[in-house]
């Protein structure tokens, strides 16, 4: 029989050099091929476990303080809160509505809870599966037997979920009616869909699905627009020539906003003058990034596809926000953006 192997990438090395090959049982093909293992999905189900027992006995009983009864309106009704809309939330809670127990709002609330169980669950399968790639480059643990391999995996994955998801920023969002647990979910999950792809690049399916989820995080909130800045870098540790394309258009687009709102000034609400220089420092970066990969690879736009594919997927996501102006319509009893 005939064995297929496939490269695991270094994640301290930039040019993304092979460290080792992991085997894999006979096949045709590296399809069955699996990231995560046994041990890595265990240490996912006894996190988002615990975690959601916790959350369920401490859940707020009915409408908070802040925001809460017009978050919980908004979901009733498939309503509009505050600015930006939370448009995917707003659809993820409203299933929740229709639980058969409680009041509107403790259902709103378990929503919460179940979001944030889930992202607990994504960090602990992220560390527990990293964590021992980043290990083998130490040399006392390459001496460790299997049984305390898998043991120490499924305890720090489990002391890394359960530390976010008990932290006393993260926590009394979880137990309420709140879009932040959805939000850090779907953020969480396209982070956890790329690390997939980051130790296999030819498995681009990953990559895709992770642009798709990043879009919809947007969706549920704005705030996380922040990492977009942070994510390009990412891929191009991962794929050089992926992240050069990527790297030309957000340069693109950024030099395209800075000029449009130097002749019509709509972007002064958001791009203020002490915050303008960071916008121009960021399409310098992108800009030099995009001229130093084209010379290290020696192509232009070789993966448009990869990028376009990307982008498009990226705002299926967030075209999300479409569906604010036909909830207005529906003309619900919350309507506030």
């Amino acid at each position: 029989m005939h064995t297929k192997t496939i490269q695991i990438l270094n994640p301290w090395c930039l040019l993304g050099e092979p460290v080792y090959d992991e085997p894999i049982w006979p096949a045709n093909s590296v399809e069955s091929f699996r990231f995560f293992q046994k041990v890595d999905w265990v240490s996912f189900g006894v996190t988002t476990l615990v975690a959601l027992t916790v959350y369920w006995f401490t859940l707020a009983p009915d409408i908070g303080l802040e925001a809460s009864g017009h978050f919980a309106a908004s979901s009733a009704y498939l309503g509009v809160p505050d600015n930006p809309g939370y448009p995917v939330w707003t659809i993820y809670s409203w299933v929740f509505t229709k639980l058969p127990f409680s009041n509107i709002a403790r259902r709103i609330a378990l929503s919460s809870a179940v979001a944030g169980g889930l992202v607990c669950g994504l960090v602990a399968l992220m560390v527990s599966r990293v964590g021992v790639l980043l290990a083998k480059n130490i040399s006392g643990f390459k001496n460790f037997p299997s049984k305390e391999e898998k043991s120490i995996r499924m305890v720090c994955g489990c002391v890394a979920g359960l530390g976010f998801g008990f932290d006393g920023c993260f926590w009394p969002k979880a137990v309420i009616v709140d879009p932040l647990p959805f939000g850090l979910f779907l953020f969480t999950l396209a982070l956890c869909l790329l690390t997939r792809w980051f130790f296999a690049p030819q498995r681009r399916r990953y990559l895709y699905m992770a642009s798709l989820a990043y879009g919809l995080s947007l969706g549920d909130s704005l705030s996380l627009l922040a990492a977009a800045l942070g994510l390009p870098f990412f891929v191009a540790m991962a794929d050089r020539k992926i992240g050069r394309e990527i790297f030309f258009w957000f340069g693109t687009f950024l030099w395209y906003a800075l000029e449009l709102n130097g002749k019509s000034n709509w972007l002064d609400e958001y791009i203020y003058s002490s915050t303008r220089i960071y916008v121009i420092g960021a399409a310098v970066v992108f800009t030099l990034l995009w001229i130093v990969f084209s010379f290290q690879t020696r192509r232009f736009f070789s993966e448009w596809k990869a990028a376009s594919i990307c982008a498009a997927l990226f705002l299926l996501g967030i075209s999300a926000y479409f569906l604010l102006p036909i909830f207005s319509m529906m003309e619900p009893p919350m309507n506030w953006g």
